[in-house]
């Protein structure tokens, strides 16, 4: 079974939306796991992070992981 989410972000300023889009797309690349795939891409002062997983426990996970890090580049930036 695939899971799917799609997840939108509304940042203050550009600036900090591209902060945060550089920081986490390394990670899109180098993924988790074999079981999800992720997309990130920002329009306006959007981000969108779509996560593609085998199952409901790898999205979770995925989502769980991707969420911690854009609270992360929250509190440095």
């Amino acid at each position: 079974m695939m899971a799917k989410a799609a997840i939108s972000l509304h940042f203050p300023s550009k600036g900090i939306l591209q902060a945060t889009l550089q920081a986490l797309k390394p990670e899109t690349r180098a993924t988790l796991s074999r079981r999800c795939r992720t997309l990130i891409h920002a329009k306006g002062n959007s981000l969108t992070l779509t996560i593609e997983a085998h199952d409901t426990s790898a999205l979770r996970a995925a989502i769980n992981s991707y969420l911690r890090w854009m609270l992360l580049t929250q509190t440095i930036v």
